[in-house]
């Protein structure tokens, strides 16, 4: 069973361990740590059986947030981990107040792209030989939260 839940501090260094093997370049242990406390982060993972299996972490600030990572384990992969880390993180930046979530994605990376098309994504734009290691354009993209309607009174 998949369970979706806020990173606590012995998570750190298997998120680190993960972050070493699909990031470059990865964020620091002491990055991962100021996360957890971090008054606008949302920085949940997906646990199966009680281990790691991938993590979400976004900034919330007024109506914009930021997502920074989302990873799920090779072996993890094609079974929707993405998706739910996605829904619960995005949704709680929303709930938060976030109209709009962005993102940058390398321009190579198609399967991410194709992912976040798929939950409501859209290209906003290109920053020319953003990422290092290797060196590449990073796609923009922008979620926008559906508009809710207002309660009138009767």
């Amino acid at each position: 069973m998949i369970e979706i839940v806020p990173v606590k501090p012995e998570d750190i260094a298997a998120v680190l361990e993960m972050e070493r093997s699909i990031f470059s370049p990865p964020y620091s242990q002491t990055v991962l740590e100021q996360e957890l406390t971090a008054p606008c982060a949302v920085f949940l993972s997906a646990k199966e059986d009680g281990r790691l299996a991938g993590y979400i972490l976004l900034r919330a600030l007024g109506d914009e947030a930021e997502l920074h990572r989302i990873a799920v384990l090779p072996e993890r992969r094609g079974r929707g981990l993405a998706r739910r880390l996605l829904e619960e993180g995005v949704g709680a930046c929303v709930k938060s107040g976030a109209e709009t979530v962005w993102l940058e994605v390398r321009e190579s990376n198609a399967p991410a792209r194709a992912l976040y098309e798929r939950f409501g994504f859209t290209t906003e734009g290109v920053r020319k030989n953003y990422y290092v290691n290797p060196q590449e354009d990073a796609v923009i993209m922008a979620y926008r939260a559906p508009h809710r309607k207002e309660e009138t009174p009767c």
